[in-house]
C-alpha cells in the first residue's frame, strides 16, 4: 500500500482501522531500498508484483480514514538500482488475467528469465511487453532504473 508518497509492504497478520496505523503494522519498502542502495558496488534491485489496492480500504472508510490511493507510489531509482511494479504507480493489478498459479507479471518474468546475452533492463522491458500484450495493454508494468547493465 502507499500513504503519503511512500510505499509499505503489508504483512499477513496486520491488522489496521485507520490510515495511521499503516507505520506501525507495515514495513516500509522506502526504508528497506535506501538500505540496499547503500552497499557501494551492488546492484540493489526492487521488484514489486503484487501491486493491488488497499486490503483495508472498507476499515478505513468505516473509522472515518482519509481514503489511500490504489497501488504503489512511484520510487526513484539511484545510481546502480532498478525498481519495478508490476502495474504503473498508482493503479492496482487485475487479476483477470493471472491463472491458478501466479500472476500475469510473474509468468512474464519467469519466461524470460532464462534468456541468454540480454540486460537486466531489456529483460524487463521484454517482461513489460509479455504483460501488456497478455492483458491487452489493462496492465502496464513501471520500471524506474539509473546506471543498471
Amino acid at each position: 500500500v502507499q500513504n503519503g508518497g511512500r510505499n509499505y509492504l503489508v504483512p499477513l497478520d496486520a491488522d489496521m482501522e485507520h490510515y495511521t496505523d499503516i507505520e506501525d503494522e507495515c514495513i516500509s519498502l522506502n526504508w528497506i531500498f535506501s538500505g540496499m542502495i547503500e552497499c557501494s558496488g551492488c546492484l540493489a534491485l526492487v521488484v514489486c508484483e503484487a501491486v493491488r489496492g488497499n486490503p483495508f480500504e472498507k476499515k478505513f472508510e468505516n473509522s472515518g480514514s482519509r481514503p489511500i490511493p490504489p497501488g504503489l507510489a512511484p520510487m526513484t531509482a539511484t545510481s546502480g538500482s532498478m525498481v519495478a511494479f508490476s502495474a504503473q504507480p498508482g493503479t492496482a493489478i487485475s487479476f483477470e488475467y493471472s491463472n491458478e498459479e501466479c500472476s500475469v507479471f510473474t509468468t512474464a518474468l519467469m519466461e524470460h528469465l532464462p534468456t541468454q546475452d540480454i540486460n537486466l533492463v531489456q529483460l524487463m522491458q521484454r517482461v513489460a511487453t509479455s504483460v501488456e500484450v497478455a492483458t491487452d495493454n489493462q496492465q502496464v508494468p513501471w520500471c524506474n532504473y539509473k546506471r543498471v547493465q
